[in-house]
């Protein structure tokens, strides 16, 4: 796959928002954070754009997970293109009780093989699709004590 520059060091959020349309899922939404509108509210203070995997090619997506810095999403088979990635950061966002399974582990996996950075952030199940809510608060906190996020002083407002 012919590398481009178009995503280097960008920071993305990976969104499930859209994954009910597509072929196979049957209109059933799994794994969609309900309060994504305030946690992609708050990752945009830090520059992370918000994404949605399947508006791109495959070659695009390869070049998102190789050349991108930092990816955060829930678990899903987006997380697989993981496997492209060579130093980006990738935080998955999974319901704890899900994470104890074998195959709930393979990002974690593919991440190690690779030697790129795997964290896992914990959320609530809401329902069970395993759609979840994300404690935003606690996921910054989270990737600030990992060195995962800068404020981006352009999208702050001066406070008067």
């Amino acid at each position: 796959v012919e590398i481009d520059d178009t995503h280097k060091n960008k920071k993305y959020f990976i969104s499930r928002n859209n994954s009910h349309k597509l072929l196979g899922n049957g209109g059933v939404k799994r794994r969609h954070i309900l309060n994504e509108n305030e946690l992609v509210t708050k990752l945009k203070e830090y520059g992370i754009e918000f994404i949605n995997l399947e508006d791109y090619s495959l070659k695009e997506k390869i070049n998102i997970f190789r050349q991108s810095s930092l990816i955060v999403g829930p678990n899903s088979g987006g997380l697989l293109f993981s496997i492209f990635s060579e130093k980006t950061n990738i935080v998955e966002l999974n319901i704890p009780d899900r994470v104890s399974s074998t195959i709930i582990n393979e990002y974690f996996d593919i991440c190690k093989a690779r030697n790129v950075p795997h964290f896992l952030f914990h959320t609530k199940r809401v329902d069970n699709e395993d759609n979840m809510t994300v404690d935003v608060d606690e996921l910054i906190l989270y990737m600030k004590k990992n060195n995962l996020l800068i404020i981006n002083k352009d999208n702050i407002k001066d406070e008067i």
